[in-house]
């Protein structure tokens, strides 16, 4: 984990007026460095996780003519070194770049890992921005006056940020958080899976992976034995640390069957241990299967409570350290989680996301994937169990659902308990496979974009790095491409983790996924009423919305709801919305 920011002027003309003004160190406390020439200058804040001081940033290229700011790790560092007769020794960042040197930015395509890179070619005057397949790692830009600014955050960039008010109604209405945009007109995402190259007069997107094409590769080629060998290396390679790594635990299927396969296929020196957070008062609290869990398994954790009187300051620090809207409640608990941790020296943790994402996990998934396999005319046991897993009455009650899915362009709650409406209808024709779209749409566009953004952004605010075994794009193209009856056998979603979770827990693996992970709603109308409104009255007084909607929350903070998602939106909207006029007053103070 590491920050940085910098620009770039392909006709030599850096404008040194502009500054930064604002310190990324809590990305990087290791070391500061900065480099600069006419043509590109930035300051780097280096996180030391592997490589020692000898892998301090910026770096050079050994012949000189590569400079390089790097954020991430590549896992394979060890293998592509050793093939490409390159010592390893001082890290996978030197690797990375001695790479770039002798293959061209290319060789980008064999790393296996999360990365943000930015590398300048002295010699060609030109600029790459790299980013890592899934987009794990951030790296945003603007142009202005024909210079670019880079930084792995928002704040980062030297400008006045002018919100996309667009962006904001889409969040409010759909719940939606860009991929590629930003909820600031002027400040854009590199896509994820995609490296752009500045040079004069030219500005292009070069795309290097392609998940759809690598997932097809797989077809019809699928074999138990190669899902677990993809998931072991997945888990080994991520291994590869100076610092010891421990291992979040959140309790759900997910989780439990990684820190299974984790610690069965665990190589370090040291024991494994895990932490997790916990909620105070909370009944439906997820510790008690946490807590459970640990302990058949075998693994020592930590607790880590969130108290309701701490979210109002907790919630507003975060904004600042996300820059755009955020997730509620288990985002502000998974951040004192990273608080605590850093404190007592745990840098690195491994995490479970993505299970669901790529083994169809969530209630939407089993519901498309029930269409599809009542097509094949087959497995009568599979449709019976998952018709009775998803609670489906009948036939019209399936396509009822079915319609009301896609009818709102999958803007859904995951459990299907709500269903938003959408401008951008999808045709309820089942004759296309629209489980196989949904599972791509989560990964691409939708739920691992979001939850990879507000999971960066908490880490490094506390000066810690998050890495994810389901995410690697070897292990998770082959999963994707597994048979349908594979993922739901037995009419279980995700049913080979629940193979895994079945070793410690014969009767667990069954469960259905749980909804409800959060007091949120209780705090919002019990503990944290007050903040909330005095939230949505400073909201209203900015006139930046459509009143409508905080009328609608305000109304919501009173009655019996299960979901309080809109309230959250607004609470969080507000505090976006006083965060963004602090930065930007920041800006226009030091001009």
């Amino acid at each position: 984990m590491c920050g940085f920011f910098g620009s770039f002027s392909s006709d030599g003309k850096i404008d040194n007026t502009i500054k930064n003004q604002v310190s990324l160190v809590h990305r990087g406390p290791d070391s500061h460095k900065i480099f600069g020439d006419q043509y590109f200058n930035g300051d780097f804040f280096r996180l030391d996780i592997i490589g020692g001081v000898a892998a301090n940033q910026p770096m050079e290229s050994y012949d000189k003519n590569l400079v390089m700011f790097f954020n991430g790790e590549i896992y394979n560092y060890l293998e592509l070194a050793k093939e490409n007769q390159i010592s390893y020794k001082n890290g996978d960042s030197r690797v990375a770049i001695e790479l770039f040197a002798k293959k061209g930015v290319q060789i980008v395509k064999k790393f296996n890992g999360m990365f943000s890179i930015v590398l300048y070619n002295k010699r060609e005057k030109t600029l790459y921005l790299v980013r890592d397949r899934l987009g794990t790692k951030p790296l945003y830009y603007t142009k202005k006056n024909n210079i670019i600014y880079f930084a792995s955050e928002i704040k980062a960039l030297p400008i006045i940020k002018k919100i996309n008010y667009d962006v904001v109604e889409n969040y409010i209405i759909l719940g939606d958080y860009p991929v590629v945009k930003t909820f600031f007109k002027n400040v854009y995402n590199v896509p994820p899976s995609n490296i752009i190259r500045v040079k004069k007069n030219s500005f292009d997107k070069l795309k290097y992976f392609d998940l759809k094409k690598e997932v097809f590769k797989h077809k019809n080629k699928f074999r138990q034995e190669k899902f677990d060998d993809l998931l072991k290396n997945a888990i080994m390679i991520r291994q590869r640390s100076d610092k010891k790594i421990n291992f979040h635990l959140s309790g759900g299927i997910d989780s439990t069957a990684l820190l299974i396969y984790t610690k069965d296929n665990w190589s370090s020196k040291y024991n494994l241990d895990t932490s997790s957070f916990s909620y105070s008062g909370y009944k439906e609290d997820e510790y008690k299967f946490i807590s459970r869990i640990s302990k058949t398994v075998g693994v020592e954790n930590q607790k880590i409570t969130l108290y309701p009187d701490e979210v109002p300051e907790l919630a507003k620090k975060l904004q600042y350290y996300q820059d755009e809207p955020y997730g509620g409640l288990a985002s502000i608990a998974e951040y004192k989680l990273n608080i605590e941790e850093r404190k007592i020296g745990k840098i690195v943790s491994f995490e479970g996301m993505g299970g669901d994402e790529i083994l169809g996990g969530y209630n939407s998934h089993s519901l498309l994937a029930l269409n599809e396999i009542m097509k094949k005319n087959k497995s009568p046991d599979i449709i019976k169990n998952l018709k009775s897993y998803l609670g489906i009455i009948n036939d019209k009650d399936r396509l009822n659902r079915t319609n009301k899915l896609l009818g709102a362009g999958f803007h859904a709650n995951t459990d299907l308990s709500d269903f938003r409406k959408s401008n951008n209808l999808k045709k309820t024709d089942l004759k296309i496979n629209w489980f196989k779209r949904i599972m791509f749409h989560d990964l691409i566009k939708s739920k691992i974009p979001r939850t990879l953004r507000f999971r960066d952004r908490i880490s490094s605010a506390c000066s810690r790095e998050l890495r994810f075994p389901f995410l690697d794009h070897n292990f998770l193209t082959y999963a994707l491409s597994s048979p349908i009856e594979y993922k739901f056998n037995f009419g279980l979603p995700k049913y080979p983790l629940r193979e895994i979770v079945k070793r410690y827990f014969k009767e667990d693996f069954k469960f259905n996924k749980r909804s409800v992970t959060s007091p949120q709603t209780d705090w919002i109308q019990g503990p944290l009423k007050d903040w909330t409104i005095d939230n949505l009255n400073s909201l209203k007084t900015k006139n930046l919305i459509d009143e409508k909607y905080i009328s609608i929350g305000k109304k919501m903070i009173n009655n019996k709801i299960k979901n309080s998602f809109l309230i959250w939106q607004l609470i969080n909207l507000n505090l976006f919305f006083e965060n963004t006029a602090l930065q930007n007053k920041l800006i226009n103070d030091k001009r």
